[in-house]
């Protein structure tokens, strides 16, 4: 997961929207392939790219958004406390609700809501 994360990340997009329901595992018809994850629904995927249209080079590690507000994206379960906030997200905030939707799976406790 972490590496498709990273090369979302690398052309310059943020999910913004980490669920179980945005993953799926193998591709339905081989069993050799359930080690296989793609993520979906890029709805309300956002780019950070300084300019999308001319966009061809990856993002640097130093490059970073202008901290800002936004509105809310994504499901609020598994959103990192920037998104709640209303903040401009990063890449971070796509790992934090990674790090949520893991803790999840692990425990099957739905973090923040007990």
């Amino acid at each position: 997961m972490i590496t498709l994360l990273e090369k979302l990340h690398s052309i310059g997009y943020l999910h913004c929207d980490l669920k179980p329901d945005n993953i799926c595992v193998g591709d339905g018809v081989d069993s050799s392939t359930l080690s296989e994850f793609k993520l979906i629904d890029f709805g309300v995927s956002d780019c950070i790219c300084k300019n999308p249209e001319a966009y061809s080079e990856p993002i640097e590690d130093g490059d970073h958004r202008e901290i800002g507000t936004s509105l809310q994206k994504g499901n609020l379960i598994f959103a990192s406390p920037n998104s709640v906030k209303n903040i401009t997200l990063s890449r971070r905030d796509d790992l934090i609700s990674l790090f949520y939707l893991m803790l999840y799976l692990q425990t099957k406790i739905i973090p923040f809501f007990k």
